[in-house]
């Protein structure tokens, strides 16, 4: 009987561990959930009251000062060196094939192929600023594409075997590349169209202004949305600041240095057109405490529609800003920073938005751009989130949408522009995300979201843009709900196919210091990846290591010799 009795105790034990094992499996899996479903529901219950707050203070991005900075050089192409004339070599793997030419800065124009592999449905192919979905690559035996043009030569894309997927290309050396062997890398990368070639994330970074103070700091922001692993910037293009005077000439510097430190860091770009002169607005009949006063209630004087007289003065100098940017690679262009709320003012007398002179601007504009580039990308909007309102001061994107077609949008725009803030919203009316598509939120039966309004007047086949979106941090506990919420969108814009690239906001410093009653602080200047002191938020590591750069499926190494 005692070695049953044992038997039996030793039964029991075992039986008891596997259920205790048991109960620690299912423990493990489920805390991860639950903990996740806990910070998405505390998050988005802080983004929902944040943007009820934030609809009412509505910022002049346009007009931003900045904050940053660095002399840090951008990542520099490899170097290599070779001998021959015209030689040319390839090898391949599955991953990545690489191409090498090497010429002599005396030769003429050299040819030969790289290979990119076959084109998926949806796919394109990427060199520098330059995409080309199948129909552009088809055209390119009719129509050979000029990618690269720098002082080391000129490299022309000439034609695309679909069947092999190989890239011919023209190689034009220039005399004016430099002593000794000099080495130009050129990378070929492929993805979703809307996404350029790229993993479709960037930052709003902190812009050179207009008077030249803060070059230096504007350089460390475009180095951290680099150092990120994010590929997109927004710039700003401001007819207030560019051409100030009536009749005067254009002042290009900052936008101009915008771009130029795109370009060092190796980022794409986007242009948002935003502003008007007083001289055009009639904001210069105005007095000076009454521009003051204005400002302070946050109407900016900036933003206040162009008078019926000077609108085609606008579309001037939106065919300007495409025609002198198109040329260094910039194709799309963002019209108005969310014109659905009072960031928009339509004249003197009447401070509301109004889609429909919205939209009759946007078609002056939609002309200007497609004509000095018809390969433009005229994003119409900066959507924002919240409901119309009685008074006329807000309306909602679903509403400014749909006003905007009645009012013959249609054929008027490219790509739709949204700012889907709130991403942790309960609500569908309070989730921006939700509203482009109904991820994450459904709408409820008298509610659509905005590709459906799309859908219903024939622009299925448009890109929704995410040009902003972020979330306050005015405290360290509130870090922890700005990195969740990055995460979420982060997650979301990977899993979307009908967006294009999202500009997170913002990649700089907070404009204030954390105080001791963050409640009391102001969430517009909090808004900051980093501390006012430069530290970094947690969302920046959160950022770091969910985003990363596109891997190139192609590289072509080309060496100058003397």
């Amino acid at each position: 009987m005692g070695n049953q009795q044992k038997a039996l105790n030793y039964k029991v034990i075992i039986r008891v561990l596997i259920a205790c094992a048991v109960l620690v499996l299912v423990w493990w899996l489920t805390t991860g959930v639950f903990e996740a479903f806990s910070k998405a529901s505390t998050s988005g219950a802080n983004s929902g009251r944040l943007m009820a707050r934030r609809v009412a203070m509505q910022k002049n991005t346009s007009s931003r000062k900045a904050v940053q900075s660095s002399s840090k050089s951008a990542s520099a192409d490899a170097r290599q060196s070779a001998v021959g004339k015209g030689s040319t070599s390839t090898s391949s793997s599955k991953e990545q094939s690489s191409a090498s030419l090497i010429v002599r800065k005396t030769d003429g124009a050299a040819e030969s192929s790289v290979t990119v592999g076959k084109l998926s449905a949806g796919e394109a192919i990427t060199v520098g600023r330059t995409t080309m979905n199948a129909q552009k690559l088809a055209q390119l035996t009719k129509r050979p594409l000029e990618v690269v043009n720098n002082n080391r030569g000129v490299l022309t894309l000439t034609k695309y075997d679909s069947a092999n997927g190989k890239l011919s290309y023209r190689y034009d050396p220039k005399k004016s590349a430099g002593s000794g062997n000099v080495t130009e890398t050129v990378a070929f990368t492929s993805g979703r169209e809307s996404l350029r070639g790229t993993n479709g994330f960037g930052a709003q970074p902190l812009n050179p202004t207009p008077w030249g103070d803060n070059d230096a700091k504007a350089e460390q922001s475009y180095e951290r949305v680099a150092k990120l692993g994010l590929q997109w910037v927004r710039v700003l293009a401001s007819w207030y600041y560019v051409q100030p005077q009536k009749g005067g000439a254009c002042n290009w510097r900052y936008v101009d240095k915008a771009v130029d430190l795109a370009d060092k860091y190796g980022l794409k770009v986007m242009i948002q057109i935003v502003g008007v002169p007083e001289w055009a607005s009639g904001v210069d009949t105005l007095s000076v405490a009454k521009k003051q006063e204005l400002d302070s209630r946050g109407l900016w004087v900036t933003n206040f529609a162009p008078k019926a007289e000077y609108e085609k003065n606008l579309a001037n100098f939106v065919g300007e800003t495409v025609s002198r940017y198109s040329k260094r690679g910039v194709l799309d262009y963002e019209f108005w920073n969310e014109p659905g709320n009072q960031s928009w003012k339509d004249n003197l007398n009447d401070h509301r938005p109004n889609p429909e002179h919205y939209t009759h601007l946007l078609k002056k504009v939609y002309a200007a751009a497609h004509s000095a580039n018809s390969g433009v990308n005229v994003l119409a909007g900066g959507m924002t989130v919240g409901e119309t309102r009685a008074d006329g001061n807000y309306i909602s994107a679903q509403d400014f949408l749909k006003r905007m077609y009645a009012a013959g949008a249609k054929g008027h725009f490219d790509s739709l522009s949204h700012h889907p803030y709130g991403v942790t919203g309960k609500g569908f009316g309070w989730n921006g995300w939700a509203m482009m598509n109904g991820d994450i939120v459904a709408p409820r039966a008298n509610e659509k979201t905005l590709r459906q309004i799309m859908g219903e007047n024939g622009d299925n086949d448009k890109m929704i843009w995410p040009t902003e979106v972020g979330i306050t941090a005015r405290s360290s506990r509130e870090e922890s709900t700005q990195a969740n919420t990055i995460q979420e969108l982060i997650k979301w814009q990977n899993k979307a196919n009908y967006t294009g690239p999202i500009i997170l906001y913002q990649a700089q410093n907070d404009r204030a210091p954390y105080i001791s009653n963050p409640a009391k602080a102001n969430p517009e200047k909090h808004f900051g990846l980093w501390q006012y002191n430069g530290t970094p938020k947690a969302a920046v590591n959160t950022i770091a290591s969910l985003v990363k750069p596109t891997t190139p499926i192609a590289k072509l190494t080309i060496t100058i010799k003397d």
